[in-house]
């Protein structure tokens, strides 16, 4: 036997149960959490389809609300909801009819403190596109149609005694918080002519004025106060609207608007 045989070093043992134990409360901690997630989201999820419906004016039971995938306890730690999404199909505001997204960012738990974001987006297909001519005003407007980056109106106007079929394209947008849609241009007997054209001919100059006005349309009294619709534009087959603002309280999100 030499010294060496004679001299053991002791294996030095490795403690693995304090990673055990703490493998087990983070374990512990998360089921808490999620357990906590499962209770607290169909509870909120009722506080905003009510919240959301009275300022809306539809039912509860027409939205549907969701919130951001992060666990709602961790998002309340600071007193906050991360976002906040409320659908709403077949919203009518005013003479528009479309399906609306409600979109709140930061929503906090005390309802007299504001929001950090809002945004409402509404949808308007080919469907709804009628009721909303019938706000356009000049008389002429029968149907509208989406040929994008315009929307075309279609009807009859009266030159010289004879009633004449046209299209004017509108180029949709946003002014002073209301849907605009500004003419750009005229089709009639297979020709497009531009307004500019027609205004600068006597003949058709008064014709011209009359189909140069901007329509325009106000939905502020069916809108929140603190939104205002700031975008107008087609999106495929569709016609967008979208509303937002900043500063939106809960407690006061039934107070509309006003058009002037």
């Amino acid at each position: 036997m030499t010294e060496y045989d004679a001299v053991r070093v002791p294996r030095r043992r490795h403690r693995v149960w304090p990673w055990v134990v703490l493998a087990l409360l983070v374990a512990l901690v998360l089921s808490v959490i999620y357990a906590g997630d499962a209770i607290a989201r169909p509870i909120a999820r009722e506080a905003v389809a009510q919240k959301m419906a009275s300022a809306l004016g539809v039912s509860p039971g027409d939205l549907e609300v969701s919130f951001a995938s992060t666990p709602l306890p961790i998002q309340l730690l600071d007193g906050k909801v991360d976002t906040v999404d409320v659908t709403a199909p077949d919203l009518t505001l005013g003479p528009i009819t479309g399906d609306a997204i409600v979109h709140v960012e930061q929503v906090p738990l005390d309802q007299s403190q504001p929001v950090g974001a809002m945004s409402i987006r509404l949808t308007i297909d080919q469907q709804h596109l009628d009721q909303l001519a019938k706000a356009f005003g000049g008389g002429y407007v029968q149907s509208l149609a989406l040929q994008a980056p315009n929307v075309v109106a279609s009807g009859d106007v009266t030159v010289l005694g004879v009633p004449v079929p046209l299209g004017v394209a509108l180029t949709p947008g946003a002014v002073d918080g209301k849907l605009a849609f500004t003419p750009t241009s005229v089709q009639a007997a297979g020709q497009t002519i531009t307004v500019d054209q027609l205004a600068a001919s006597p003949v058709t100059r008064q014709f011209a004025q009359t189909l140069s006005q901007q329509q325009t349309v106000c939905i502020a009294d069916h809108l929140p106060a603190a939104v205002k619709v700031t975008s107008v534009k087609v999106t495929g087959r569709t016609l967008v609207a979208t509303a937002t603002g900043s500063g939106a309280v809960l407690s006061d999100l039934g107070t509309k608007g006003t058009c002037g």
